[in-house]
């Protein structure tokens, strides 16, 4: 993962804790804006590998994770803390692997 790739994460990972300790009350906004944190780095990824310099692996990853996190800015009904748990969870995992 490249130094931009781990800021974009880094990022991410930050606003999803935000997100998790405001808890249900949370205004979809901030949770909207994590998502947004997240479609940063799945965007940069999908830009380095266009040229060469992440491998495709990193970036389906961050694709899952995209839509776990997307999952959890638009659910049916209620607060889902489990996505973006585990989006987050995801994150820190994809930075320690790479």
């Amino acid at each position: 993962m490249d130094t931009q790739s781990r800021r974009y994460a880094e990022t991410a990972i930050a606003a999803l804790d935000e997100v998790i300790a405001a808890g249900p009350q949370v205004a979809h906004e901030d949770v909207a804006s994590a998502v947004r944190c997240v479609a940063a780095l799945r965007n940069h990824m999908l830009a380095e590998v266009r040229n060469g310099g992440v491998s495709r692996t990193g970036l389906n990853r961050a694709n899952a994770l995209l839509s776990l996190a997307y999952g959890a800015q638009a659910p049916l009904i209620g607060f889902h803390l489990n996505r973006i748990k585990q989006t987050r969870d995801g994150l820190s995992a994809l930075l320690a692997s790479g």
